[in-house]
């Protein structure tokens, strides 16, 4: 592939990315194939990412079934609950969380029926497993120093 060809695809990832409002998850989507900047990716890797970038763009620009919807919800609501999804407005933490390879690694809008009943599981997975931070009492330590000859002393 010559530099203008690899600058054209580049170009076309951008604008992919920009028109799904993925510019602050750029780093994230780069990090699926071991990248921190397009340099670092090989022809066959900006191909490939090229093609990941068309589809998200297909999947967020088609209509989704009510089905895909409801489980579109139900993930959305055990993220709110894990503390990722607050503001509808602000999906860079959401997009970040699920691009990890453990978790999905890829966005909502391009997950099946199939890969958002499995993410739903491990989502509720993740929320049954998490602590609770209010199960934990406050403890409040107050100091005493031991002053020689004087005995000892509570400092508030």
């Amino acid at each position: 592939m010559t530099e203008f060809e690899r600058g054209a695809k580049v170009r076309r990832i951008n604008t992919l990315m920009s028109a799904c409002r993925l510019i602050p998850n750029r780093e994230d989507i780069l990090a699926l194939w071991d990248a921190r900047s397009y340099d670092e990716l090989t022809d066959n890797e900006i191909v490939a990412l090229q093609a990941y970038m068309e589809f998200a763009h297909r999947a967020k620009t088609t209509p989704a079934s009510d089905a895909i919807r409801r489980l579109r919800s139900q993930v959305l609501a055990h993220l709110t609950k894990l503390g990722m999804y607050a503001l509808p407005e602000d999906w860079t933490k959401v997009n970040r969380f699920l691009l990890q390879r453990r978790i999905c690694g890829r966005l909502l809008y391009m997950l099946d029926a199939q890969e958002l009943q499995a993410l739903v599981r491990k989502l509720r997975a993740i929320g049954d497993k998490k602590p609770a931070t209010t199960s934990r009492p406050s403890v409040q330590v107050t100091p005493i120093y031991i002053i020689p000859g004087g005995g000892p002393t509570v400092v508030n």
